[in-house]
C-alpha cells in the first residue's frame, strides 16, 4: 500500500488491525531471547505496536516509518526507551552495526522484490546480531475473512501475490538470510534470521 493510504488510515489502525497483532506479539517477540538494555531497530514502526512491546522488555528502539500522520500517533504513546523517526527502510540513516537486533514487521509483503533486498541488505548492515521478520503465514478465514482478503490481495496488488506466492521462508533466502528459529500465532508469522555469510563464517570458526 502507498504512503498516502497509511497516511489516510492511521486513526484506525489500532483499533483494527492492533486489536489482532498486539497480543499476538509478546511470544513471536520472544525468539530474539532477552533485550533488556540492547539497542533494537523496529522497521515499519506504525503506530509504535511491535516498538511498544519491546520497551515493555527493556530494550531501547528506534521505530522508522514513512508515515508521518503513523509515527505521530506512535509518539502520542510516550513509549519509554524509545525514539520514534520518519526514514526509509532503502536508505537508512544510521551507521555499520549501530543495533543488536532488527525487527521489520508487515512491511515485506508489501514491497517489490528490488525493494525488499534492499532494505533487508540495509537491516544487516545496521544490525550485529539477529533480524527477526513478521509477517502474514497464513490465509484469513472466520466472519472478517472477506474483508481482510480484499485488504491484503487487492489492495496490496501484485506485490502481496508475489509474496504469497514464494512465501516468507523462500522470500528471506532469496535475499541471503537463513531461519534460525520460527513461530506462528494465527496470520503472523515470526522469523528469527541471521544472514547467510555469518551463519556460514560461525560454521567454520
Amino acid at each position: 500500500m502507498s504512503n498516502l493510504f497509511y497516511d489516510a488510515v492511521a486513526g484506525l489502525y489500532d483499533p483494527l488491525a492492533g486489536r489482532y497483532i498486539r497480543p499476538r506479539l509478546k511470544s513471536g517477540l520472544s525468539l530474539l531471547g532477552d533485550v533488556s538494555g540492547r539497542r533494537v531497530l523496529d522497521v515499519g514502526t506504525g503506530t509504535g505496536l511491535v516498538a511498544a512491546s519491546l520497551a515493555e522488555s527493556g530494550a531501547i528502539v528506534t521505530g522508522i516509518d514513512l508515515s508521518e500522520p503513523m509515527l505521530r500517533r506512535a509518539r502520542r504513546k510516550r513509549v519509554p526507551r524509545t525514539t520514534f523517526i520518519r526514514a526509509d527502510a532503502r536508505r537508512l540513516p544510521f551507521p555499520d552495526a549501530s543495533f543488536d537486533a532488527s525487527v521489520i514487521s508487515m512491511v515485506l509483503h508489501e514491497m517489490s522484490p528490488a525493494d525488499r533486498r534492499t532494505s533487508l541488505s540495509e537491516m544487516i548492515r545496521v544490525t550485529r546480531n539477529s533480524l527477526l521478520v513478521i509477517e502474514f503465514a497464513g490465509r484469513p478465514s472466520g466472519i472478517i475473512a472477506p474483508l481482510l482478503l480484499f485488504l491484503l490481495e487487492a489492495a496490496h496488488s501484485a506485490h502481496y501475490q508475489d509474496f504469497v506466492r514464494n512465501g516468507p521462508a523462500s522470500v528471506l533466502s532469496q535475499n541471503g538470510l537463513v531461519i534460525t528459529s520460527s513461530s506462528q500465532n494465527g496470520l503472523l508469522g515470526f522469523y528469527l534470521c541471521q544472514p547467510e555469510h555469518r551463519k556460514t563464517r560461525a560454521c567454520h570458526d
